[in-house]
């Protein structure tokens, strides 16, 4: 049992939970903005902003894109899984028009930005997402376009995409994975699946014992940086991924580079500060969110001990000293005044992570710390469901990972079943 600093101690029951959860469904729905027929909608978020220091930036709004990350396919998610628990018509009927809306923008491949082999801004997420909405009743027909998702997913493998969790492979992997546990798209998922490990493997930069991928192949950044540690973009994500095709298959070759890529970053831990080193920086700064810096590659320790028990204790360590440094940071990020909550970046984020490594790890005291956070959270903002955002200067945006999807989608995660997203598994 770890033991981890809790500063906060409000206690808070389901009911209340989904009720904060559906007060940010409501408020989303109320923000949409409707195609002329009524069966389509989108939102404005704040993005990114002009000016180089906060004194100096101006909010820009922009329309939201169809992915899973910030865009309508997130929200749909989200308020998906809201309906499920409550019932609400209306929070439905916006869930069903965010996935047309979603769908239209998905078909039109010249305006994603991003490969479709990405789980987070391409046709993998949608395919996990639209048999999702089927699998709760949200949208019968979706689990009828999972194939021609995945189709457009194996089309992509020609084109240029990335490795990381974000843009590219190790993304999708965990996400195949899951979808291949169904005997229909079984061979067709973990064939695609192992064609995106085996270019992760082809692209390492090996030792003996280490495995690492450079910035430019593996998230795009053109940049002199090593390679990076960290989940979103770096060594602990890629190597997570083929660990997940290694537990579903059981082939040697990707458990040993699994292990290999976490090897390359556990050499570069700090125990005096129970963190891995952001090599962005040349090693010089720690990160502590979900994308960069402990908390999220504790995370990918702790599903890494799942799928390789011979190293269990290894990764629990790791795991567990990530996990005090991400409960420290909560506490440190909740002294301040509207500090950032969402899933990326900020608070909601870290949460998830707690929960999940308490999950991973059957560890209550986790899974009990992010309830408290939570509770702390929907006592400081519920009541508007004014939750401060990951956009620039905090600004309203809907999103999943950036905005309010996310954080509501935390609390239901809290009060249900609801399928993880912090770590695909």
């Amino acid at each position: 049992m770890t033991t981890l600093p809790q500063t906060y101690d409000t206690r808070i029951t389901d009911g209340e939970l989904v009720t904060a959860a559906l007060r940010i469904a409501r408020r989303i729905g109320e923000a949409a903005f409707w195609s002329a027929d009524g069966t389509q909608c989108n939102w404005l978020g704040r993005g990114d902003e002009d000016g180089t220091s906060e004194a100096t930036q101006t909010p820009v709004n922009i329309a939201l894109g169809a992915h899973l990350y910030s865009g309508t396919l997130g929200i749909a998610l989200f308020l998906g899984e809201v309906w499920r628990l409550t019932g609400d018509a209306e929070v439905a009927r916006v869930a069903r028009a965010a996935i047309r809306r979603s769908l239209t923008v998905l078909d039109k491949t010249i305006d994603i930005p991003v490969s479709p082999v990405s789980f987070w801004a391409g046709h993998t997420g949608a395919a996990w997402a639209f048999k999702r909405f089927a699998d709760i009743g949200l949208d019968p027909g979706a689990r009828g376009e999972v194939p021609r998702l995945l189709a457009r997913v194996r089309e992509a493998l020609r084109e240029e995409h990335v490795l990381d969790i974000i843009g590219g492979n190790a993304g999708a992997v965990p996400a195949l994975v899951v979808l291949a546990r169904e005997p229909e798209w079984r061979a067709e998922c973990l064939s695609i699946a192992r064609a995106l490990v085996d270019e992760i493997a082809v692209k390492a930069r090996r030792d003996e014992s280490h495995a690492a991928w450079d910035p430019k192949p593996a998230s795009g950044f053109d940049t002199q940086c090593p390679p990076m540690t960290g989940f979103s973009h770096g060594a602990s994500g890629i190597a997570l991924a083929a660990m997940e095709l290694y537990g579903a298959t059981g082939e040697a070759r990707d458990l040993e580079l699994a292990r290999a890529g976490f090897q390359y970053e556990d050499a570069l831990f700090n125990p005096h500060v129970g963190n891995w080193p952001d090599m962005r920086s040349g090693g010089a700064s720690y990160q502590a969110a979900w994308c960069h810096g402990a908390p999220g590659m504790a995370m990918a320790r702790a599903r890494a001990r799942q799928l390789d028990p011979a190293r269990a204790t290894h990764y629990e360590a790791y795991a567990r000293a990530g996990a005090r440094t991400t409960s420290e940071t909560i506490a440190r990020y909740l002294q301040a005044p509207r500090y950032d909550t969402s899933m990326c970046h900020g608070i909601g984020g870290l949460s998830e992570v707690l929960l999940t490594i308490g999950e991973l790890l059957g560890d209550t005291v986790m899974t009990e710390t992010s309830r408290n956070v939570a509770a702390e959270l929907i006592a400081r903002y519920g009541e508007t469901a004014d939750y401060p955002t990951g956009a620039p200067m905090r600004g309203p945006n809907p999103s999943l990972f950036i905005g309010w999807a996310g954080t509501g989608y935390h609390f239901v995660r809290l009060a249900s079943d609801a399928p993880r997203i912090a770590v695909i598994a």
